[in-house]
């Protein structure tokens, strides 16, 4: 994963989000007064600078009122004028902890308060895990792309030579945070044509970080485009990940509008890829897909309750020798005369091996199944129950999934779940 620079930012720029203050955190003030008596002692604090900069780490000041860090190279003078503020790195993680406690704090106030906190790592960490987690929420999208990239370290000065290329790396084998913010640049590092000339490349590049990366910003700057690529690599694609990205690019381009292949996909013959259909179909997160997603369910969950796949068959194979010998002998007499006639039976040596088959064709159905309850999961935001087969069922059979169902008065040709 490609993450920031964590030692200094002193050429960013300044953070354009609000930073507020809070009485319980331990924020020196610059150019207050200082006792030479009391100089702060040394522990990890967050500085930010006057020019947008970050320094994280052990910190102290001395006893003429000037504050030092520790990089590796050894304690380092700061001007005290180029500091803005000083919080301890202790009360921002607990203020970040309290936040992600916080019921209805949007993902985006979220991730742009600890960007601006300074915790670039923890930023990093928890953007990926809300870009993942909520991949069509457009003010996280934003944050990403408004202030993530000054914290990516590489990233090609604009008009630069080599931009288009070097974007298309970091973007390949950065995390989902880093993605977002680097699909933002690549709109102006090349003319329209080009751009499109490279994302087609990608998508069939042989690096699974390409394929995905390029799926990505095919959704989200080319909508208007053919989606005959996205299409097929959101089910053909060997890569989960590949798949995936291709399903939020079809989202962006309209999914309820271009996603009928998929739609169609999911009667296939084919078992693979009626899952790859269900699964791209819940990565958009468009409810418009929950009805024909719990049609093809039903019949699943029918099928998972028969009778006879509680009962799996048994096979038998006989191993062994089989031999004959003269049991008895039959007299006949006839004429005056005796015949003596011998009985000949079999002996059986050997071993009878027993087992139950389970077919493949039940498995597969357990692993469909799962698909379509995923699925389902995604794009009505909702898990009824514990999510079993019969939770959903009755959920469809209430009035609870009225706004989900295609003859509902107030139902929207397309309803995305963030």
């Amino acid at each position: 994963m490609l993450h920031t620079a964590l030692a200094l930012v002193l050429t960013a720029g300044p953070f354009s989000g609000s930073f507020p203050s809070w009485a319980t955190l331990d924020r020196q003030e610059p150019n207050a007064p200082v006792s030479n008596e009391r100089p702060e002692p040394a522990r990890r604090r967050i500085l930010q600078t006057t020019g947008g900069g970050i320094l994280r780490g052990k910190s102290r000041m001395t006893d003429e009122g000037q504050w030092q860090v520790k990089l590796e190279r050894g304690w380092t003078d700061v001007p005290s004028a180029a500091v803005e503020s000083v919080f301890l790195e202790s009360e921002l993680l607990d203020e970040l902890d309290a936040r992600k406690k916080k019921d209805g704090l949007e993902p985006a106030d979220l991730l742009e308060w600890t960007l601006g906190a300074g915790l670039l790592k923890e930023a990093f960490e928890l953007g990926d895990r809300l870009v993942e987690e909520f991949p069509r929420d457009f003010d996280l999208r934003m944050v990403a792309a408004g202030q993530v990239a000054r914290f990516v370290a590489g990233l090609p000065e604009r008009g630069a030579e080599n931009e288009l290329e070097e974007l298309r790396e970091i973007g390949s084998r950065g995390s989902h945070l880093v993605a977002e913010a680097i699909v933002e640049r690549l709109a102006t590092a090349a003319p329209r044509g080009e751009l499109l000339a490279a994302l087609h490349e990608d998508l069939r590049s042989r690096k699974t970080g390409r394929r995905s990366f390029a799926s990505l910003a095919m959704g989200r700057l080319f909508s208007t485009e053919d989606p005959r690529a996205l299409l097929l690599h959101s089910v053909y694609d060997p890569s989960v990940e590949v798949r995936r990205s291709a399903a939020l690019g079809l989202a962006d381009m309209g999914s309820a509008e271009v996603c009928g292949p998929l739609v169609k996909a999911l009667g296939s013959k084919s078992s693979t890829v009626r899952t790859r259909a269900a699964e791209a179909l819940g990565s958009t997160r468009d409810s418009v897909f929950v009805e024909p997603l719990m049609d093809r369910a039903l019949t699943l969950f029918a099928q998972g309750s028969s009778g006879g796949s509680q009962r799996p068959p048994r096979g038998y194979i006989f191993i062994g020798t089989q031999r004959a010998y003269v049991q008895d002998f039959d007299v006949e007499v006839a004429a005056r005369s005796s015949i003596a006639d011998p009985v000949i039976n079999t002996l059986l040596e050997g071993s009878v091996l027993g087992a139950s088959v389970i077919s493949l064709e039940t498995a597969t159905i357990s692993v469909e199944r799962r698909a379509f309850l995923g699925a389902l999961a995604l794009t009505t935001g909702q898990t009824p129950g514990r999510g079993r087969p019969s939770d959903w069922k009755a959920w469809w059979e209430s009035d609870a999934s009225a706004s989900f169902r295609g003859d509902s008065p107030g139902r929207k040709d397309s309803q995305t779940v963030r």
